[in-house]
């Protein structure tokens, strides 16, 4: 079977009299090889190796991820979660995006313990 994820997108700016014409993707679909995909929450830490749950993930592939804390950010990390940061989400933002293959997705707080709402789908 193809075409068994369909991504919608769209990006628009406005700010006083300066604005960016709207963007959007539409519906686009993508080949996945993969039949498993995981979605959840994790409370996440200040201290790095916090590892995003995948299940029988073997390949993460594209990725959904919301920041439901009000206050404090959360940052996405590979290598082993002790790499850069690679996200930054502030609070209540969202972020789609598709992992390399070989990494492995970790978050990791600025401060307290902000919940991460994810869906990660397999390459």
């Amino acid at each position: 079977m193809a075409n068994e994820l369909t991504i919608s997108a769209a990006l628009s700016f406005t700010k006083g009299s300066v604005s960016g014409a709207g963007l959007s993707a539409g519906d686009t679909t993508f080949d996945v090889t993969g039949v498993d995909y995981v979605e959840g929450t994790m409370a996440t830490a200040t201290t790095p190796g916090g590892a995003i749950p995948i299940g029988d993930i073997a390949s993460p592939g594209y990725m959904w991820a919301k920041n439901t804390d009000s206050t404090n950010s959360i940052y996405l990390i590979d290598s082993g979660g002790h790499g850069s940061p690679a996200v930054k989400l502030l609070p209540g933002e969202f972020v789609l995006f598709r992992w390399d293959s070989a990494a492995v997705p970790y978050a990791m707080a600025s401060a307290s313990t902000p919940i991460l709402h994810y869906i990660i789908v397999e390459a």
